[in-house]
């Protein structure tokens, strides 16, 4: 099965899903360099950490956007990414996200059952291996934007098996503060158990599209 290029340009709108053989390189002797789009702000959890970014609502809606418009087009080619996360989230000179890392990217139009990605941003059917589609990637997205204001995963512990089990049960160690009601709005709409409905609202999506062409 052939391996996919995958570039999206949230900015331009410029975006290309590609079925190659193998990805853009380059061997020199015996070394393999991976031709890849600059990004020279770098990983988003740097970004965040460096300039202490964690809290900030308007900071978050804006990175969520261009993490949503990326996803949406993702999903238009029945591609699920599966490793959203803050550090695959890399910035460009002008503060704009490109989203990067489509190692266990899958092209799906029903289900799959392999059980990837990173443990605090799993939704509960990937857990359960009942079967995930693009909606797991809407749970991640809800958990990237929890992380970006509180500081820590909604379903954090000590040991991986316990997170497992939080995830399922919906249980977790804090909730945010009735003062980002706005972000609890848009949380609402995709850290749902049921895979179904979870998805932005039209309303919401439109919101975040205007804020990442800002």
């Amino acid at each position: 099965m052939p391996s996919f290029v995958i570039c999206v340009d949230v900015l331009g709108g410029h975006s290309s899903i590609s079925p190659r053989r193998t990805p853009t390189w380059v061997q020199l002797l015996t070394e393999v360099y991976f031709l890849l789009q600059a990004a020279l702000g770098g990983e988003l959890f740097d970004v965040y950490t460096d300039q202490d970014f964690w809290g900030q609502a308007d900071k978050a809606r804006f990175y969520v956007a261009c993490v949503a418009l990326g996803l949406s087009h993702l999903h238009s080619k029945h591609v699920i990414w599966r490793d959203l996360k803050l550090e695959n989230c890399l910035m460009d000179a002008k503060g704009y996200l490109k989203i990067t890392d489509f190692g266990i990217s899958k092209m799906v139009t029903g289900k799959t059952y392999t059980v990837c990605g990173t443990a605090d941003y799993f939704a509960p059917e990937t857990l359960k291996q009942v079967g995930h589609n693009r909606a797991a990637d809407w749970w991640a997205l809800g958990i990237m934007l929890f992380i970006m204001i509180a500081g820590y995963s909604p379903f954090d512990a000590p040991e991986v098996t316990q997170i497992y089990k939080n995830i399922i049960k919906g249980e977790g160690p804090q909730t945010l503060t009735h003062r980002l009601a706005s972000i609890c709005i848009i949380l609402q709409s995709l850290l749902i158990p049921s895979e179904h409905p979870r998805h932005l609202k039209p309303f919401h999506f439109a919101y975040l599209a205007v804020l990442a062409r800002v």
